[in-house]
């Protein structure tokens, strides 16, 4: 049996021995993560640039947005001032509409006039002519009936209608009311 010191050395020896195999496994491990270390290294690198990548693609792409945005509210700024442009335009067309539609109903209302007055004229030279010529071969002078139509012509005339009368063709008449030449 050994003595207790040489059991201690013993000890202690099993001890280092111990921890020689414990180091040199650690160190193993060691080795193994510093070779390891590169690789994993050079995946981060790829991962960060690729985040990298990434970011840049994402300011880019929100660059595009805004611009996109921007000729957006340009485009909805011209289509307004276009809607305000169309409705002035349908407000003056609406105006003039209504203009158009009074003078129509003064024209319509003037050929009326003009139309009623010829009527009178031509009955009124029809009836002189006819007695004009009744008088002239009975007596060979001129009717008292004249005067009437000339009193006739003169109260159509007021009205701003002038005629012709020739002996075997009736009346040409033509109407004009002071309303229909006022300028537009």
């Amino acid at each position: 049996m050994s003595s207790p010191p040489t059991r201690g050395f013993a000890v202690v020896a099993e001890e280092v021995r111990t921890l020689a195999e414990e180091s040199g496994r650690a160190a193993a491990e060691i080795e193994t993560l510093i070779a390891e270390m590169p690789g994993q290294t050079r995946q981060v690198v790829g991962v960060v640039s690729a985040g990298s990548a990434r970011t840049e693609q994402g300011v880019a792409t929100v660059e595009q947005t805004r611009e996109a945005f921007v000729r957006i509210d340009a485009a909805v700024e011209g289509v307004g001032a276009q809607i305000a442009e169309i409705a002035s335009a349908v407000e003056r067309i609406s105006a003039s509409s209504a203009l158009a539609a009074g003078d129509v109903g003064e024209v319509a209302t003037v050929a009326e006039q003009s139309s009623a007055s010829a009527q009178q004229v031509s009955a009124s030279t029809q009836e002189t002519l006819r007695v004009d010529a009744g008088d002239r071969r009975q007596r060979g002078r001129p009717s008292a009936h004249r005067g009437r139509a000339r009193r006739a012509r003169a109260a159509v005339q007021g009205q701003g209608v002038s005629f012709q009368a020739s002996a075997g063709s009736g009346v040409a008449a033509s109407g004009r009311s002071p309303s229909s030449s006022r300028p537009r």
